[in-house]
């Protein structure tokens, strides 16, 4: 095992991006949201909180669309988070097998 792993194979979820924190203290434009949404799925991230209207999120899922026509984030990697999910809503009675 090296050090950068955790074996952790959970679902990781994010605090709030949108916070000023992540963008020198400012609001983020919804460009820089979108980008900080690409990002954290890059990171590992599953679940992601912060979009907080219809604009920020069919933004978000552009950019979440290019990352994956570019290569920068493999549909795998998409596919791997979904059954992350699915298994933790399983495992607490929020869906049936």
């Amino acid at each position: 095992m090296s050090s950068n792993t955790l074996n952790y194979n959970g679902v990781i979820i994010t605090d709030g991006l949108y916070m000023g924190g992540l963008y020198q203290g400012n609001d983020p434009t919804t460009n820089q949201l979108a980008q900080t949404y690409v990002q954290a799925i890059i990171a590992g991230n599953d679940l992601l909180e912060g979009a907080t209207n219809v604009v920020q999120v069919a933004a978000i899922e552009q950019a979440i669309q290019q990352a994956i026509q570019s290569g920068q984030i493999t549909e795998q990697r998409i596919n791997q988070s979904v059954q992350r999910i699915l298994l933790m809503k399983v495992q607490y009675g929020i869906i049936k097998k």
